[in-house]
């Protein structure tokens, strides 16, 4: 199920990639990658707070999945959130590995690193 929803959300098919991933979280529902990945699909649908919820969530079950933190992250900044955003933008940074990154992380780090200093910026 959530191979079907990767590939779904992939083709841009966020109604249905939403409902593979929530019946793959009907059948675990303590896997933080698909409720990181239906907040995915919620922020792409500009479903900000389900977005937020569905993050929440995925960094309840795992506090160390960096990606989970930069969906809750992004879907604050839409909802003007810029405190819990900030906070949120910097658990992302503090979860990524501190070395050996991939080339892809490294990007991520300093996507997140900007993030962090917009959302930080908006505050003042």
């Amino acid at each position: 199920l959530k191979e079907e929803g990767n590939a779904l959300f992939i083709q841009s098919n966020f109604d249905e990639a939403l409902v593979k991933y929530t019946e793959a979280i009907e059948l675990d529902e303590s896997n933080a990658i698909l409720w990181a990945n239906r907040s995915a699909c919620h922020l792409s649908m500009k479903r900000y707070l389900d977005s937020v919820g569905d993050s929440r969530k995925a960094t309840e079950l795992d506090p160390t999945y960096y990606k989970a933190w930069a969906r809750l992250a992004t879907a604050y900044d839409a909802l003007k959130e810029y405190l819990p955003s900030s906070l949120a933008w910097q658990r992302a940074l503090d979860t990524l590995p501190a070395e050996n990154l991939t080339s892809t992380q490294e990007q991520q780090r300093e996507e997140y690193q900007k993030r962090l200093y917009e959302s930080t910026d908006r505050l003042h």
